[in-house]
């Protein structure tokens, strides 16, 4: 008779232990996953921030590089491109190019409002403007309340003019290859380099189709989360506040913008040139930009180090500017550029 095989199974204790060890396994795999989830979406948030924040930087490159175009300098060498010091809107919106107190989740802080001035549209010579009618070689599109910027022919002297009336003429003074467009017109008080400009005639000076300032600044929601906003064209008639009613958004989270202005001298050294006032100075100039976003929402993991403005001493998001960690862990991204205005000091024809 043969012997019966006996099965052993596992006892109490082994199978406990192993139930501690699948959960203890498995609760480690949740966490790993977990945290990957976490560590992912604030990677890709990061991303997302940077490729926006990247896009709104290059576009106020664009209007620092164009700033200028088609206004002139004032007889005291005053560079009109630039807005600086305190200035408003016709619709009431104050700014500052230089330090303009904000409160955001993150505090109290301090951004520049950066305010741009220019014409648009192509140019056209003008054949002679006299009193309330002129003649400008054809080409441009005018028609009635066309706000148009016209500048000497030696670019010192600029004003705007609203189109009463515009109409195809014959030449009566000085002949264009195209013939001329007769046109009646209005004073208009967007641009003035200075009084003496409304007596100017403007012969074989240029006209511009268009006159354009074009402002760039933080407004903050009632939450406290900030935002870069673009204001320019017929917006600015009705922008009344820095706020959100101003303007459209290019920018989430975006906490501050910090300038820097500089102008060649002659030994081509950059200068610094305080924007505090506007630019008198004939030389050309640059425009260093700090800009600093965050993200929404804290991702809570990681560790975030605070940021520290290299233009502005003393700012930092968060308040903390002794600490090298912070709390709250809110990534941020700061991108920096300098921008040469390339119409500064090469405006003037001679």
């Amino acid at each position: 008779m043969k012997g019966r095989s006996r099965r052993r199974g596992f006892s109490l204790l082994e199978t406990l232990t192993g139930l501690a060890l699948g959960t203890f396994v498995s609760v480690g795999a949740l966490v790993l996953t977990s945290n990957f989830q976490r560590f992912s979406h604030r990677h890709v948030g990061e991303i997302e921030t940077s490729q926006g924040l990247r896009r709104a930087l290059d576009l106020m490159s664009e209007d620092l590089r164009n700033a200028g175009v088609g206004v002139g300098y004032m007889p005291d060498g005053t560079f009109s491109g630039l807005l600086g010091g305190a200035f408003s809107l016709p619709g009431g919106a104050s700014f500052s190019a230089n330090n303009r107190a904000i409160k955001t989740v993150d505090g109290s802080l301090l951004t520049d409002d950066l305010g741009v001035r220019r014409a648009l549209g192509r140019r056209r010579t003008i054949a002679y403007l006299d009193g309330g009618y002129g003649e400008v070689c054809r080409g441009l599109n005018l028609a009635a309340d066309d706000i148009v910027s016209v500048v000497s022919r030696s670019g010192l002297a600029g004003r705007t003019l609203r189109i009463v009336s515009a109409s195809a003429t014959t030449c009566s003074r000085n002949p264009c290859s195209n013939g001329c467009q007769g046109l009646s017109f209005a004073s208009d008080p967007s641009y003035l380099s200075d009084p003496s400009a409304l007596s100017r005639r403007f012969t074989a000076g240029d006209m511009f189709q268009e006159y354009e300032t074009v402002v760039w600044f933080i407004a903050v929601d009632a939450d406290g989360f900030p935002s870069l906003r673009r204001v320019g064209g017929a917006a600015i008639q009705t922008c009344a506040a820095a706020d959100e009613s101003c303007g459209g958004e290019v920018g989430e989270g975006v906490e501050f913008i910090q300038m820097a202005w500089w102008r060649l001298d002659s030994s081509g050294a950059w200068v610094s040139v305080s924007h505090d006032s506007m630019v008198q100075t004939e030389d050309p100039l640059k425009v260093d930009v700090e800009i600093v976003t965050r993200t929404r929402q804290d991702p809570g993991v990681g560790r975030s180090r605070h940021v520290e403005s290299e233009i502005e001493t003393g700012l930092c998001v968060p308040a903390h500017c002794g600490r090298t960690e912070t709390p709250d862990r809110v990534p941020r991204t700061v991108l920096r550029t300098s921008i040469e205005v390339r119409n500064a000091g090469r405006l003037r024809i001679r």
